[in-house]
């Protein structure tokens, strides 16, 4: 299978290679498994100034964001000085999933940066070594449950809005285009 972004947010959700990662992949992972702790509710291990997170069989994650969070039918910014996230794969795993912002949705999981399922799904990239991607925090997103493998990423979390030669007026035209009106004034409020 191969990987899909709507063409309508391929300005949103981007996808790269990092060949260095993907011919050190193998190393890097046997030194992960060997060095990684429990750091809140993740497992993760630090190399070089970047945070690898690892994800066991039978782990995985729900709809959520990384910056907003979804409680009891109010949306509330969680982390507003996170902007993007950008993902390197060291491993193989389950398809990450993002979907369209779905308010009515009732099913939602209470959890930090909680979200409710989405009606449609945006992107479905397949990891692979070396694999990036790259999205707004806001954009809710998945690990299609349940892990199977032992996953391993490095994740981080961009604190500047301008990035990968996005500008801060392309985040917040992003935003607009991604989130109704009544929610965006419901989060703009909530500051």
């Amino acid at each position: 299978m191969g990987n899909f972004i709507d063409p309508q947010w391929s300005s949103a959700i981007t996808i790269g290679f990092n060949g260095t990662i993907a011919k050190n992949a193998k190393k890097i992972v046997k030194f992960c498994e060997k060095n990684y702790i429990l750091h809140g509710h993740q497992w993760r291990c630090d190399v070089a100034g970047k945070t690898a997170i690892l994800l066991k069989p039978g782990e995985g994650y729900e709809w959520h964001f990384d910056n907003l969070d979804y409680a009891h039918k109010r949306l509330t910014t969680s982390r507003p000085q996170r902007f993007w996230t950008h993902i390197i794969y060291l491993t193989e795993g389950k398809p990450f999933e993002i979907g369209s912002w779905s308010p009515k949705g009732d099913r939602v999981e209470q959890t930090d940066f909680s979200a409710p399922e989405p009606e449609t799904i945006l992107a479905r990239i397949y990891p692979r070594p070396g694999l990036s991607l790259c999205f707004p925090c806001f954009m809710v997103h998945r690990i299609q449950p349940i892990v199977d493998n032992r996953r391993w990423a490095f994740v981080d979390f961009i604190n500047s809005p301008d990035y990968l030669g996005n500008s801060k007026k392309d985040l917040q035209n992003l935003f607009n285009r991604y989130f109704d009106e009544d929610t965006r004034r419901q989060l703009l409020s909530s500051r």
